[in-house]
């Protein structure tokens, strides 16, 4: 055997029987939870809600996208989708006075766990707004539970349809 049939036959043992199941994590949810926001030794938490599409990305697993445009690449490993860490993205915040900042986020870390098409999903990371002139960084961490609205194919496979 060559060297090349070697390979073939390594790349081949690897191939379909490693793909990971990205199905039961795509469609899209509606979350509630919680974020918190800690500045200069204070913490402000605030209740949150938002809609979340998970669809499979480019150059991760995964992508989680939130209704604000926010999308959270993250790799997935059975029923844990870990988040690319130091992630960019901008997103409206809401301060405890009702202002509305858009916010340049770094998610530093964090999961998003499947369980009965029910995703518990948390990260933290920073947040930085300028507000009255003046740049600010803050910290924040996010808890959500994001329950399914939709499937990610909403016609039937083609297997099924053969079926019939």
């Amino acid at each position: 055997m060559n060297l090349r049939s070697i390979f073939l036959v390594g790349a081949l043992a690897l191939g379909p029987g490693c793909a990971r199941d990205l199905e039961p994590f795509l469609g899209t949810y509606t979350g509630t939870g919680e974020v918190t926001f800690s500045f200069a030794g204070q913490s402000n938490t605030q209740p949150r809600s938002d809609t979340v599409r998970v669809t499979e990305g480019d150059t991760s697993d995964l992508v989680l996208t939130s209704e604000g445009g926010c999308a959270l690449p993250a790799e997935v490993e059975d029923a844990v989708a870990t988040l690319v860490p130091n992630t960019s993205c901008t997103e409206n915040v809401t301060l405890p006075d009702g202002t509305v900042l858009a916010a340049s986020l770094v998610v530093t870390s964090g999961t998003a766990t499947l369980v009965d098409e029910v995703i518990t999903l948390n990260y933290v990371g920073t947040a930085s707004v300028v507000y009255a002139g003046a740049p600010y960084t803050a910290g924040f961490s996010s808890a959500m539970t994001l329950s399914r609205a939709t499937a990610a194919r909403a016609i039937a496979r083609p297997e099924a349809l053969r079926a019939r």
